[in-house]
């Protein structure tokens, strides 16, 4: 689950670390190692001083999501992994990158007295999949001369794929539709420049006759924040999970946010379909399954209502929201579409052991 400390923690990074852009200031990479003696995996993306991406543990292949900076303490990153469901078992990185080797310690109990282990990670490149980071910021004021002037500001960033085969070409039509590109192929950089011109520019231009007396009176509601990220999640040879979050605050209360998932095959660029993962009696599973991980994963008995674990109804229905690692099927839920605001995205993995025979004999090989 991220929930909405998350977000609030993610823009208060980046407004802290913004500063200009050093060499080699926009990377991904993906990290395979130990913590201690269990093998993990991290997809790790930089964009200046902020860090974001999804690590897991490869016996289970269920994606935590981390956010992360390199400003607190000189020559350290620290990572900080989100659990799916209570702060207290969130989990803490402290590394430092030496080329493409990380060491350092993690620990789940965030108090000083908190065990620590030993953490080693070298570079993967074993796909043969490689990806650029691409990315962009600004901001314009409403009111330059005005000293609490509103502000717009704008963000994008996105993996791309290296190289030109008929596969990727497929993968960066993907991920530049995704990214609301309507006509493909499209060189990704200019695109998303293009973008940050726009929603700057109509900004400007949609609230230039609000008078000075109604900015100086509501000032926050009069500001407007777009993140968008696309991330990798998951990559094997044979399955690719990109995650698009999205935050938009564009006055009110507060933001809103909401991640969505791809998967791909990397072998032929297109993405999954669930008909190509489930069969049909693995369908019929999935609301009972989903319910079932929703009460363990949230601490309730077996037949303990879901409104008891915050959800507004007492079911819960598979969404077109999915994604999959190498272990099993996830969905993703935003906030406010089976729970309050307050518990965020609720995300609910099911391994693929709970189906069955019911994966299809194609995807199962």
């Amino acid at each position: 689950m991220v929930n909405f400390r998350y977000v609030i923690l993610f823009i208060i990074l980046f407004s802290l670390t913004k500063m200009a852009p050093a060499q080699d200031a926009y990377w991904y990479k993906c990290f395979k190692g130990t913590i201690d003696k269990y093998p993990f995996t991290l997809h790790l993306h930089k964009l200046d001083h902020t860090y974001s991406g999804y690590y897991y543990y490869n016996n289970t292949q269920q994606p935590l999501s981390l956010l992360g900076e390199d400003t607190s303490s000189s020559g350290q990153i620290k990572l900080l992994g989100y659990s799916p469901r209570v702060e207290a078992e969130n989990e803490l990185f402290t590394l430092t990158l030496q080329g493409d080797s990380l060491k350092g310690k993690w620990k789940k109990d965030l108090s000083a007295s908190g065990e620590e282990l030993q953490v080693k990670a070298a570079g993967d490149q074993s796909t043969g999949l490689l990806f650029n980071l691409v990315y962009t910021s600004g901001s314009e004021k409403l009111r330059p001369k005005m000293e609490q002037s509103p502000v717009a500001s704008f963000e994008a960033a996105t993996v791309w794929p290296k190289g030109s085969s008929a596969a990727i070409t497929v993968l960066k039509k993907i991920i530049a539709t995704e990214l609301g590109a309507k006509n493909s192929p499209v060189d990704i950089g200019p695109y998303l420049l293009a973008e940050k011109k726009s929603f700057l520019s109509e900004y400007l231009k949609d609230n230039k006759a609000v008078p000075d007396s109604d900015l100086v009176n509501f000032s926050s509601g009069y500001s407007q924040d777009v993140t968008t990220r696309l991330l990798i999640v998951y990559h094997s040879p044979t399955i690719l999970t990109i995650a698009d979050f999205n935050y938009a605050y564009t006055g009110g209360a507060h933001g809103n946010y909401n991640t969505n998932y791809i998967s791909i095959n990397p072998a032929t660029g297109k993405q999954y379909t669930l008909a190509q993962v489930l069969n049909p009696a693995g369908k019929k599973q999935l609301n009972a399954l989903l319910a079932k991980r929703f009460r363990k994963d949230w601490g309730l008995s077996a037949n303990a209502p879901l409104t008891e674990g915050g959800l507004f109804d007492d079911k819960l229905e598979a969404n077109k929201n999915f994604f999959l690692t190498g272990t099993g099927i996830g969905f993703g839920y935003a906030p406010y579409e089976i729970g309050p605001f307050a518990m965020g995205e609720i995300i609910i993995f099911i391994p693929y052991s709970e189906f069955g025979k019911n994966l299809n004999p194609s995807f199962r090989k």
